[in-house]
């Protein structure tokens, strides 16, 4: 479960009046309550982390530790190392 607050956003699909003093506090939250922002956002993070456990120039596990401590989740790492592998076995032909 994430440790960041949950915030229940009731206006979300309600219009936003161009003269709304909370307009781009609205604005935000229905842009953070899209699951296609919210996924590409994830993949974004997952794309960066697979493609430095691909490279044999990064170690693996200081890799590993960089990205908890920029706010990664394991969860995430395990997700990005999974990536990088089945990116590797299918640039030796050996996916699939």
């Amino acid at each position: 479960m994430s440790e960041q607050p949950k915030v229940i956003a009731w206006f979300v699909d309600d219009e936003i009046a161009p003269d709304d003093p909370l307009a781009a506090v609205k604005a935000r939250a229905r842009q953070l309550c899209d699951p296609h922002y919210q996924a590409a956002r994830s993949a974004a993070r997952l794309d960066e982390a697979a493609a430095l456990f691909a490279d044999p120039a990064f170690d693996p596990m200081e890799t590993w530790d960089a990205a908890l401590a920029a706010g990664m989740t394991d969860l995430d790492m395990d997700a990005a190392a999974y990536v990088a592998v089945v990116l590797r076995e299918t640039e030796l032909g050996h996916g699939g």
